[in-house]
């Protein structure tokens, strides 16, 4: 005569406890891990730096930050820029007028090959002493 009746009962919750951490493991451990793997996180951040050095610093008007030079060109700005980005980050600037539409008649300048998949995106409205707005919009992927 079996001296312990809940034999069954301890072995269907220790499988159970056993599944529990086994699942708990494997859906955890690889989210420990991707903070090591090399992502495109970095490309808002990327994106966010470079509007802002562009409209307060290299674009600007001495102590008028947010208001454009009338000589200020985008690329002999980006040439600089470029080697301080980071390996294969690819960019690419506009000054358009801030309508929200992307047309060639729209755009007052450009700089850097047309916007790939998965890019990230900055803007920033800015004005010519002459009251004129444009909005910088800077793509990186």
């Amino acid at each position: 005569m079996c001296e312990r009746g809940q034999t069954t009962l301890d072995f269907t919750f220790g499988i159970s406890v056993f599944l529990l951490t086994v699942i708990f493991v494997f859906s955890f451990v690889p989210g420990l891990l991707s903070p090591f793997a090399g992502s495109g996180s970095d490309h808002p951040v990327t994106a966010n730096r470079i509007a802002d050095d562009l409209v307060q610093d290299r674009l600007a008007v001495d102590g008028d930050p947010y208001t454009l030079r009338d000589t200020a060109s985008l690329s002999d700005n980006m040439d600089d820029e470029d080697e301080s980005l980071p390996p294969g980050t690819r960019v690419n600037v506009t000054l358009s007028k801030p309508n929200g539409r992307r047309e060639a008649d729209e755009i007052t300048a450009s700089y850097g090959p047309a916007p790939g998949d998965s890019t990230s995106v900055a803007w920033r409205t800015v004005a010519y002493r002459n009251g004129t707005t444009r909005e910088l919009r800077v793509t990186v992927w």
